[in-house]
């Protein structure tokens, strides 16, 4: 049963980080190539994708975990 679990567990992540690179990247970045590109706004950006990247994986900001650690795995 324990099995079961770590590859249910495993494969739902796998599952929401495709959704993520085929449906929710994109749709963040659609029409930014004809932006004018301020910090604030790539900073949005990053802060979007690494709320979803933390639940994805579990994390919490107070775990303390660095994001370059959470974007490798």
């Amino acid at each position: 049963m324990r099995h079961y679990q770590e590859t249910l567990k495993e494969t739902r992540t796998d599952t929401q980080m495709k959704f993520y690179k085929v449906v929710a990247r994109p749709s963040l970045l659609y029409g930014s190539e004809t932006w004018v590109t301020m910090k604030r706004d790539m900073t949005g950006l990053e802060a979007a994708e690494m709320r979803f990247l933390r639940s994805v994986t579990g994390y919490t900001r107070l775990d303390k975990i660095r994001s370059e650690v959470i974007k490798k795995n």
